[in-house]
């Protein structure tokens, strides 16, 4: 997971124009490619906050292209509570309501989860994140997708 992901994210560093720094890329796979927004970490009542986007291959059930989730996390237990999350299609309409939970939830190991809170806690230092906005994160990854470069 950390190779590919690493991998991922220098490529789209090379190949996105050069501005400030905004996503760091958590995992890319077959089925989705995950990446926290730097320039939203908060600290908030003694809890980090974070947005994350999920980016999917089409087609995807209700024309889902991409989603959005803001996150509270708890460093100290290792879980995390999602404040809202939203799914969009491609041309950036909302599909469905936004969605939040209420109860906490304990990232597993081996998880996406596991790789966020890690990355956020330790102060999400990124020696070269990725730059680029939504439209363009998920035109690379689908490009990545079809030319077989993530597995």
């Amino acid at each position: 997971m950390r190779t590919l992901a690493a991998t991922l994210a220098a490529a789209l560093a090379l190949a996105a124009p050069a501005a400030a720094a905004r996503y760091h890329v958590v995992e890319a796979n077959t089925r989705s490619m995950t990446a926290l927004d730097i320039d939203t970490l908060e600290t908030r009542e003694g809890f980090q906050r974070i947005w994350m986007s999920s980016y999917y291959p089409p087609p995807q059930p209700k024309g889902v292209s991409y989603s959005k989730a803001f996150y509270q996390i708890d460093c100290d237990q290792k879980r995390m509570l999602t404040l809202q999350r939203m799914s969009y299609a491609d041309d950036n309409s909302m599909v469905g309501a936004p969605t939040a939970e209420t109860e906490w939830r304990f990232a597993a190991p081996e998880t996406v989860g596991l790789a966020v809170i890690k990355f956020v806690c330790a102060g999400a230092k990124e020696p070269k994140p990725v730059v680029g906005t939504t439209g363009e994160m998920l035109k690379y990854y689908r490009d990545a997708l079809a030319a077989g470069t993530i597995k």
